[in-house]
């Protein structure tokens, strides 16, 4: 689920606490969603990430692109 932040409406918030797995083209979204926020000026927040998925997000290094 992608939301816009109450913070500002250049954050999106994308919410993944029901993802169980990722793939390279599941990677794409929040990271397509963070390119578009970063053009407005924001960035992207993921938030609810289940254990499984933190650690894809860190062993591919994008860990370091998002704030939870």
């Amino acid at each position: 689920m992608l939301l816009l932040s109450g913070r500002s409406r250049r954050d999106a918030i994308v919410d993944l606490p029901d993802v169980t797995s990722m793939d390279a083209s599941g990677l794409t979204a929040p990271i397509r969603a963070d390119d578009q926020a970063r053009l407005l000026g924001g960035r992207s927040h993921l938030v609810n990430l289940p254990d499984r998925i933190a650690h894809i997000l860190r062993i591919s290094e994008l860990d370091r692109r998002f704030a939870e």
